[in-house]
Order: structure tokens, then C-alpha cells, then sequence
């Protein structure tokens, strides 16, 4: 979502909640107001529609309150803040995420790598999944990956790396063509 979407979705979620709120409010408790433009003396069945679709539009109006706010945890926006004496430094999951696809895709025998970061009070915490060609011993593989991809993003980025995990999810088929011989 871009500044003006979340913008005009605050908004409207804003106007969405007041008028549900009222309208709730007036129909409950048979306001005056209400009573002129609906006939809800005597009918309570449609008192119950009309209350329960106002909640309806009150719950929508939250959750877009809360998608336009912004305040789902995700990859995007989430940043290692360090301060320096020069001043503040801000570096993006996204950039060391990025880090460690180059740095583990260095490594022979490495395919199709797919990795997570978060971070926590020790420092980096990095998931790395991924295939091989099943040519090395895994074991040998995946301890060559964590080192490469420990060293290489504390050396960058200047953050301890409390762990990175490897996932051999599979190993990588090699295509074989059977010559044919008429």
C-alpha cells in the first residue's frame, strides 16, 4: 500500500467506525432520530439485521484501521538499528537476507537457497533452506555454509550472528538422456 492508499483507508476507516458506532448506539436504544427514518418500534427483527450489519461494518472498519496503521510484522520495514558516534545506522532484514543468498550461493553444490532472518537480544538468527546436488557430504556442506554465510555477514554488516540454521529440503535431479540407437 502507498502513502495515499493508507491515507484514504485510515479515513474511511475512521468515518466507518463514528457512523457504525452511532447507528449501533441510536438503534439499540430506539433514539428519535432513528425512529424517523425506520419504522423500528415494533419490529424487532429488523432492529436485529440492522444492528448486526452495523457491527459488520464496525469490524471492517477495524481491521482496515489496522491494515492502514501498518501494524503487521513483516520483512519489509523491520531493520538492525546500531547508533555510531557519526550517527545512526539502519540496515534492512531484507539487505542481510540478500547477504546471505550471495554468500551461500558461492558455495558448490548449493541450489535453490531460500532464507529467513530475524533478529533477538543475541543477534542474527538465519534460516537458510535449500537443495543440493548431492555430490559433497551433506554434513560437510552444511557446516561450509554456515561458516561462510557467519563470517560473511558480521564481516558486512558489523551484527553478531547468534545462529544460522541449514535445511537440506532435497537434493537436485540430474537430467539424463538415453541416447537411441536405430
Amino acid at each position: 500500500m502507498n502513502v495515499m492508499d493508507r491515507i484514504f483507508t485510515f479515513l474511511l476507516s475512521i468515518v466507518g467506525i463514528v457512523v457504525a458506532s452511532m447507528a449501533i448506539f441510536f438503534t439499540a436504544n430506539e433514539h428519535e432520530m432513528m425512529t424517523i427514518f425506520f419504522e423500528l418500534e415494533g419490529n424487532m427483527l429488523l432492529k436485529a439485521y440492522i444492528i448486526s450489519g452495523l457491527s459488520v461494518l464496525l469490524l471492517i472498519s477495524i481491521r482496515l484501521l489496522y491494515a492502514s496503521i501498518g501494524m503487521k510484522k513483516g520483512m519489509k520495514g523491520a531493520s538492525i538499528d546500531q547508533r555510531t558516534d557519526f550517527g545512526d545506522i539502519q540496515i534492512s532484514l531484507e539487505t542481510v537476507q540478500n547477504l546471505v543468498l550471495k554468500s551461500a550461493g558461492k558455495i558448490q553444490g548449493i541450489k535453490e537457497l531460500k532464507v529467513k532472518v530475524n533478529v533477538d537480544q543475541t543477534g542474527l538468527l538465519i534460516q537458510i533452506k535449500t537443495m543440493v546436488d548431492g555430490e559433497k557430504p551433506i554434513p560437510n556442506l552444511s557446516e561450509q555454509m554456515q561458516k561462510v554465510v557467519n563470517d560473511y555477514v558480521e564481516e558486512i554488516t558489523g551484527v553478531p550472528v547468534a545462529k544460522v540454521s541449514v535445511i537440506i529440503a532435497n537434493i537436485t535431479q540430474t537430467q539424463t538422456f538415453s541416447q537411441r540407437v536405430e
